[in-house]
């Protein structure tokens, strides 16, 4: 497990926005938090490399996060499995959760929506933090809508 830290790199308080990242790419990892720490969000990033880690976590917590980043390709169990487990779980049920991966493949795409993502983000992020909030507010207030952010070139 990595360290959570919030956008002033010291131990978040109880208003902050928390989100989880299930990534096993530590570049990646870095690049999200980056994104994170340059906007004025206020937010608690809690960042795991392993969905096994992140079902763990929604078993022992009852709050987990208000947003869930996830990487399909993970060590152990994938990001497909591990969002169906994440979605078959009362505490993270009705969570946002976008898939980030390096995947445009749309079978992939298709997948995630069928398994409950509310979006999917195509790494590399060459989009803003407005935008994920954007998309992130638009899923959370209309049921069942689901956003495709970034492709490759």
């Amino acid at each position: 497990m990595r360290t959570v830290l919030n956008n002033k790199g010291t131990q978040a308080s109880a208003t902050k926005q928390h989100i989880l990242l299930v990534e096993d790419d530590v570049a990646d990892a870095a690049l999200v938090q980056a994104v994170l720490d340059r906007s004025k969000y206020p937010h608690v990033l809690q960042s795991l490399e392993q969905g096994e880690d992140a079902i763990t976590l929604v078993k022992q917590q009852s709050t987990v996060a208000d947003l869930i980043l996830l990487d399909i390709t993970l060590p152990g169990m994938d990001g497909f499995k591990t969002l169906s487990l994440l979605r078959a779980n009362p505490s993270t049920e009705t969570t946002p959760i976008f898939m980030l991966t390096a995947s445009d493949d749309m079978s992939d795409v298709i997948q995630a929506q069928e398994l409950g993502a509310n979006g999917y983000i195509v790494k590399p992020m060459l989009f803003s933090l407005d935008d994920l909030l954007s998309a992130v507010e638009c899923v959370t207030n209309i049921p069942g809508a689901f956003i495709k952010v970034g492709n490759h070139a």
